[in-house]
């Protein structure tokens, strides 16, 4: 709709169909996987008989974030894509309430692996195994195609891309 100069977003699925008259600028990677508690791991594991990744994210208490966020729709694509339908289910409006509700064992949350490293290299939350990982996916800035951005935009732009701000 035009109204904003520049966007910080996750890449769309499809972006050539979905941002035809925008540009979108890659400057990293991010990595959505599922984290909960060892001792929420180790209590759901002793409630059902069969271990597989699958079951056990069958039967957690799945935390995602809620359904118009891009983060869940790929998630969601993700779970479509393999025949998965989570039973229970508790959807948040931010990354940091799925964070702080998988440290205090209400579930299983899917976050991004950067936001919880700290948390993972602690060992306060463990990355619950997936059969087939998530695939990792671009994240950068959408502008209009049309020459409307700024050249303070333009520029901001530049600098991040150049001096590889994300890492």
């Amino acid at each position: 709709e035009n109204k904003i100069d520049i966007g910080f977003i996750g890449q769309p699925k499809n972006a050539r169909e979905h941002m035809k008259n925008h540009d979108f600028i890659t400057i990293g990677e991010i990595e959505d996987i599922f984290v909960t508690t060892k001792s929420y791991l180790d209590n759901l594991k002793i409630r059902i008989e069969d271990h597989s990744h699958a079951s056990i994210l069958q039967n957690a208490t799945m935390m995602l974030l809620d359904k118009p966020n891009m983060t869940r729709q790929y998630i969601d694509a993700y779970f479509s894509e393999h025949h998965f339908e989570p039973g229970q289910l508790i959807e948040v409006t931010t990354m940091d309430l799925l964070i702080d509700f998988a440290k205090i064992g209400l579930g299983v949350a899917c976050v991004i692996k950067d936001f919880v490293k700290k948390e993972l290299e602690s060992h306060e939350l463990i990355q619950v195994p997936l059969k087939v990982s998530i695939p990792k996916r671009n994240i950068g800035f959408v502008l209009p195609k049309t020459n409307t951005s700024s050249d303070a935009t333009r520029r901001f732009v530049d600098f991040v891309v150049k001096h590889n701000i994300p890492d």
